[in-house]
């Protein structure tokens, strides 16, 4: 297996591990780990998909990391709010 395929695996994994940890209730939308479970794995899937060449995947993996990102920032909003 190249080191290519194996990213793309442990970003789709990582995508699941968070879907599933959603749908077995282990996680909620508001969990900091839900969402640094999403960005690592949309990250890399973003990674494959432009080595790959897939434009349309980078756009999706792209846009699926910045959300989470933004869940990420307001996380850490709304913590320092509650100071």
């Amino acid at each position: 297996m190249q080191n290519l395929e194996i990213l793309g695996l442990f970003g789709a994994s990582m995508i699941l591990i968070g879907y599933f940890g959603l749908q077995v209730q282990y996680f909620t939308h508001d969990d900091l780990s839900y969402d640094i479970i999403n960005l690592v794995g949309a990250l890399m899937l973003t990674v494959y998909a432009y080595i790959s060449g897939t434009i349309s995947f980078v756009i999706l993996n792209a846009i699926w990391s910045l959300v989470a990102l933004k869940d990420i920032y307001f996380y850490f909003k709304k913590k320092a709010c509650q100071k």
